[in-house]
This record gives C-alpha cells, sequence and structure tokens, in this order.
C-alpha cells in the first residue's frame, strides 16, 4: 500500500512537470489602435504625417517612453518596424472644418498598441509646438512684406509683386497658420476591428 501511494503521488509529479513544458505561453492576440488628428489643411497633414514617420521621433519614443515594450521584442530596428506598422490617411473631419490624419498601429497587443500610439502622438504634437517659434517669425515677415506691398500699391507707388505672388504668399500664410495651430487630437487611440 506504501509503495502504490510512492508510486501514484511520483506518477502525478513527472505528469505535472511534462505538461509544465509542453504547452507554452500563448501569444497575444495582435491589435489594432486608432487615433484621429484634426490638422486643418492637406499640407498641415502631410507635414505631422512625415513627422509621425520620423525616424529619429520614433526612436526617441521607444527609448524614452516604451523602453521593454513587448510588441518590439526581438525587433533589430524597433523603430523601423513601428514606423511600418503605423498606416496614415488623410480624412475629411465629419464637421467639415478642414483635414484630419487617421493614424492605425497594427501588430502589438491591445495593452500595448494604446500605449505606444499615445506616445507617438504625444511626441509628434509636442514636436509640433516646439516648431512655433520658427513658423511665428516666418508668419510675422510674410504679414510685413505683404503690408508694405499693400500700402506701396494703395499710394500708386510701381507694384513690386505680381498677383500671382500675393496669392501665393497669402496661402503660405495660410499654411503656416494652420501649421501653428498644430494638430490637435479629435479621438484618443483606441482599438478597431482589424482591416487586413
Amino acid at each position: 500500500m506504501w509503495r502504490n501511494a510512492v508510486l501514484f503521488v511520483l506518477g502525478l509529479f513527472v505528469l505535472s512537470a511534462s505538461l509544465a513544458k509542453a504547452a507554452p505561453a500563448p501569444q497575444p492576440r495582435p491589435a489594432t489602435a486608432e487615433v484621429i488628428l484634426a490638422v486643418g489643411s492637406e499640407a498641415t497633414g502631410k507635414v505631422f504625417a512625415d513627422r509621425l514617420r520620423s525616424q529619429v521621433l520614433l526612436e526617441n519614443v521607444i527609448r524614452v517612453s516604451l523602453p521593454g515594450t513587448v510588441c518590439f521584442k526581438g525587433e533589430a530596428n524597433p523603430a523601423r518596424w513601428l514606423g511600418s506598422h503605423l498606416r496614415i490617411e488623410t480624412i475629411d473631419l465629419a464637421s467639415g472644418a478642414g483635414k484630419a490624419l487617421r493614424v492605425r498601429l497594427d501588430g502589438c497587443s491591445a495593452r500595448d498598441a494604446i500605449k505606444v500610439l499615445n506616445a507617438v502622438v504625444d511626441a509628434t504634437v509636442a514636436a509640433g509646438s516646439a516648431d512655433q517659434d520658427l513658423r511665428q517669425m516666418q508668419l510675422m515677415q510674410m504679414q510685413q512684406r505683404i503690408e508694405v506691398m499693400q500700402r506701396l500699391q494703395a499710394r500708386g507707388g510701381r507694384v513690386v509683386i505680381g498677383a500671382a505672388e500675393m496669392d501665393e504668399m497669402k496661402t503660405q500664410m495660410a499654411q503656416l497658420e494652420a501649421q501653428m495651430r498644430g494638430a490637435q487630437v479629435v479621438q484618443r487611440p483606441r482599438l478597431v476591428p482589424s482591416q487586413r
């Protein structure tokens, strides 16, 4: 009887050890996260799309905000991987108030996808804010130039700049003003159905 009990316990021990080795932990299912950024115009959208894909920005985000994130584990170049998994498209805002960027991230777990997309968007918006001093100076210079030309023209002076050039400068000013407003988050990152 004693011998049967020992064999039974030993059998349970061997069985549980073999089951523990046979079943690896399941990998988290990849998810898709999405954020919507209001950008005003297509030109501003292109600036922000380029910034979102910037290797320098993505490397800094990964190093500072996302060390040890599981979806980058084993990647030789995490920033390149992240850039290749961002899908960015320009869309119209529902309110008809300009353009927006729909930014999607595929390939991370649900928990990591939201975290990563939040970090990338926050860094992109912050980088846009840092550029505002330069844009403000460019905008002031353009405004001053246009005002001088308009005063000369109003006094009957010789027109130094043609109508087409004036229109181009006004377009550039509008683009600078839109960029100064920057990208604004319309919809915070959330999980959406994958569209593969």
